[in-house]
């Protein structure tokens, strides 16, 4: 009898001991959210300006002259709707192939790069900065820069260097990378996105109109080194050979 009743017992009768308990719930680990928006600007930066703009810089002013500023304030501007969209993206879906870095030590690793990237713009801020001491007439021939005209070969120009500006700006979208990284990523992914292409689009803008004013527009588009040139030409110092 009492053998029938103990092996009659339910499940719930028996001791707590005896159940055996549910395994946890199995599920990668989290990363440490310690990137701020600081660090995420830098590595924006330095993975959107690179080599590109040295060489776009001769085939715009080949294309649209003294408007190719214009151009690459448009291709910003167009790029800045593609960022706000892959920005929605990272903090939906965050992608992290920088596995790398982002096992440990994620902070250190894009404050080194960041400064790097610093080191990088040095190059594009001292053509600014001689073009500002050396071309006195770089703020008064701004009207220049303006498109005021329906000629449509004007137009056809600007847009197509436009186009070719576009590829200046890629690589932004690996901020999305890092996006499990970043603190409140909602709020700071979106914003660095959009510091990113802000920054680079004026500094963009402000290299091509240096470079226009101190070589010229068909000078420039003819150059295999254009920013060399502008550089050599607004201080006189020789490029190497």
């Amino acid at each position: 009898m009492t053998n029938k009743l103990a092996s009659g017992t339910r499940s719930e009768d028996r001791p707590a001991e005896q159940v055996a308990p549910l395994p946890p719930a199995s599920g990668a680990p989290g990363l440490r959210r310690a990137l701020t928006l600081t660090h995420v600007v830098l590595y924006g930066l330095g993975v959107t300006i690179g080599a590109g703009i040295y060489v776009l810089v001769a085939a715009a002013a080949a294309r649209a002259g003294m408007h190719a500023p214009i151009a690459f304030a448009a291709a910003g501007l167009l790029m800045g709707f593609t960022g706000l969209s892959l920005a929605e993206l990272g903090v939906r879906m965050p992608v992290l192939s920088m596995g790398a870095i982002a096992g440990r030590g994620i902070v250190e690793s894009v404050s080194f790069a960041g400064l790097m990237t610093l080191v990088e713009l040095g190059g594009l801020a001292m053509v600014i900065v001689a073009g500002f001491l050396f071309a006195p007439d770089i703020v008064s021939r701004v009207p220049e820069m303006l498109p005021l005209t329906t000629d449509p070969g004007v137009w056809s120009g600007i847009f197509t260097a436009s186009l070719l500006a576009v590829f200046a700006f890629i690589g932004f979208e690996g901020i999305v990378n890092i996006a499990e990284e970043v603190k409140d990523p909602s709020r700071t992914l979106p914003r660095a996105i959009i510091y990113t292409l802000a920054i680079s689009t004026v500094l963009y803008v402000l290299v091509m109109w240096v470079a226009l004013i101190a070589v010229g527009p068909t000078e420039l588009a003819a150059s295999n080194a254009p920013i060399a040139l502008v550089f050599e030409r607004l201080t006189g110092a020789s490029r190497a050979p």
